[in-house]
C-alpha cells in the first residue's frame, strides 16, 4: 500500500478484514486491497498522478447524502488510474453517494484496463446516488467486464471521454 499522507485514518490490520478509511488520504502508485473496506461517510481519496484503488475484497461506500465519499486528483492537472472492483470476493460491494473523478484506466497490477471504474469477474454490485465524471485518456468512465448483475440507481455520468458506461461480456 503505497498512500503518502493520511490526515484521516486507515484502520484495521491490512491484512484481516474490514480496513476502515475515514478522513482525507493522499495515494500514490498501486493500492491494492485484498480484505473487506468500509469506506466511511465524508472520505476524501486524493489521487497522486497514476495512483490507483484495486479491491479484491468487498468494499462499501457508505456515503450518506450530506457527507458524500469523493474520489479525485490531488491537484488540477493530475490524472490519475483506475477505482477497481476485481474478482469473486469483491461480490456484493456497495457504493453509495459517491463522486468519482479525474482518473483514467491502465495497465495496473498485470491487468489492462479501459476504465477510471473498472467492475471485472464480480457479481451483484451496486451502485447509487453517485455522480462519475471527467474520466481522461482512456475510453471508458466506467467499464463492466466479466460481470454479472450490476445495478446503478440515481448515477450521473458526465464529460466520458469516449463511452459513459461500456458493459463487456457480462
Amino acid at each position: 500500500m503505497t498512500f503518502v499522507d493520511c490526515h484521516g485514518s486507515i484502520k484495521g490490520d491490512l491484512a484481516k478484514a474490514p480496513i476502515v478509511l475515514n478522513g482525507t488520504i493522499i495515494f500514490e502508485g498501486l493500492n491494492k486491497f485484498s480484505s473487506d473496506v468500509l469506506i466511511e461517510p465524508g472520505t476524501v481519496l486524493l489521487m497522486k498522478e497514476g495512483a490507483s484503488l484495486i479491491f479484491e475484497g468487498n468494499v462499501t461506500a457508505a456515503g450518506i447524502k450530506n457527507k458524500p465519499i469523493t474520489v479525485k486528483p490531488m491537484a488540477a492537472g493530475v490524472t490519475w488510474g483506475v477505482f477497481g472492483i476485481v474478482g469473486a470476493k469483491s461480490k456484493g460491494s456497495h457504493l453509495k453517494h459517491i463522486n468519482i473523478s479525474g482518473g483514467s484506466g491502465g495497465f495496473v497490477g498485470g491487468k489492462f484496463f479501459t476504465g477510471m471504474i473498472s467492475i471485472r469477474s464480480t457479481s451483484n454490485i451496486y451502485i447509487e446516488h453517485a455522480n462519475l465524471f471527467d474520466n481522461k485518456k482512456f475510453d471508458d468512465l466506467v467499464h463492466v467486464l466479466y460481470s454479472s448483475d450490476i445495478t446503478f440507481s440515481n448515477i450521473e455520468v458526465r464529460n466520458a471521454r469516449a463511452d459513459g458506461i461500456d458493459v463487456d461480456i457480462s
